[in-house]
């Protein structure tokens, strides 16, 4: 075998070589893509759910906010002890 024939045989393989590495490539991007699209699809109803989870507790945390901070204002301006205290201390205005 002279040094032009191994060059071509080396050319040729070279060649197979590099066509099966596009195939593989190319059949690894087409099942990359249907991946992300297969997960694109199932990410967006959980992504809602989240929303509409995140809302209820926001509405719920409010509420029950507003609600203890008005029973405490509504304590707090009903209590005799501070009633009394602001009699006892006011002659001293």
């Amino acid at each position: 075998m002279s040094v032009s024939e191994a060059r071509d045989m080396a050319v040729v393989v070279l060649a197979i070589v590099s066509l099966f590495t596009l195939v593989i490539g190319t059949i690894t991007a087409f099942f990359v893509w249907r991946f992300l699209s297969m997960v694109r699809e199932e990410i967006r109803p959980i992504i809602r759910t989240m929303s509409d989870t995140a809302t209820t507790i926001k509405s719920a945390a409010d509420s029950a906010s507003d609600s203890t901070i008005f029973d405490l204002a509504r304590y707090v301006s009903n209590n005799p002890v501070r009633k009394l205290i602001s009699l006892l201390f006011r002659w001293t205005k």
